[in-house]
């Protein structure tokens, strides 16, 4: 389509043309410039710091991670010992004295016997057992002073509520110069309800 304008000069509308904007001054760029290198500055620094923390808190961690699995140990050997302070207590907690039982033990040696050994050991079905471990020398008679000695122990007023069963465990012999020694281990087991 063809528009012709017959309107005079200083009459006609203007036609609006595009201008461009007039370009900054050199100085207007280079601050521009500078401050957009310092912002990258400044992001490269915190994110270089942010790095370093990110190393020095996994450090931490490691070292924590040590730390918590020695604290682990630390627990299990703290449950152990505690274990064994509450079995301590129970024996010690007993309705009987740990002096009588030894004193009634002594008084049941018998001739040619000798204790090398006693300890207190766990048995089957939650019991306890008193092992008493010692040697005998006789001419010809050592089985019968371990029978009498096991005699003494059952027959003891101060052992016989204490002990369920007294039974010779073991017997071996031994040489030692021109003697025959005979080791021997008696087993007695306590009663549940004085344990």
């Amino acid at each position: 389509m063809i528009e012709i304008n017959l309107l005079p000069e200083e009459l006609r509308k203007k036609e609006a043309r595009f201008v461009f904007p007039a370009i900054a001054s050199k100085k207007v760029l280079i601050r521009g410039l500078l401050v957009f290198f310092g912002v990258q500055l400044l992001l490269f620094l915190w994110v270089f710091a942010a790095r370093l923390e990110l190393v020095r808190v996994k450090a931490q961690t490691n070292a924590l991670n040590r730390s918590l699995g020695e604290i682990t140990r630390l627990k299990t050997d703290i449950a152990v010992t505690e274990g064994r302070l509450k079995d301590f207590r129970k024996v010690t907690a007993r309705p009987f004295y740990w002096t009588t039982v030894l004193n009634a033990i002594s008084d049941s040696v018998t001739k040619g016997i000798w204790l090398k050994s006693l300890a207190l050991e766990a048995g089957a079905q939650n019991t306890r057992i008193l092992k008493l471990q010692g040697s005998v020398i006789g001419p010809g008679q050592e089985t019968a002073y371990v029978g009498k000695f096991i005699k003494e122990l059952k027959d003891n007023p101060a052992l016989a509520p204490l002990f369920v069963s007294v039974e010779l465990s073991t017997m071996s012999q031994r040489k030692i110069s021109n003697y025959d020694v005979y080791d021997f281990t008696v087993v007695c087991m306590f009663q549940k309800e004085k344990i």
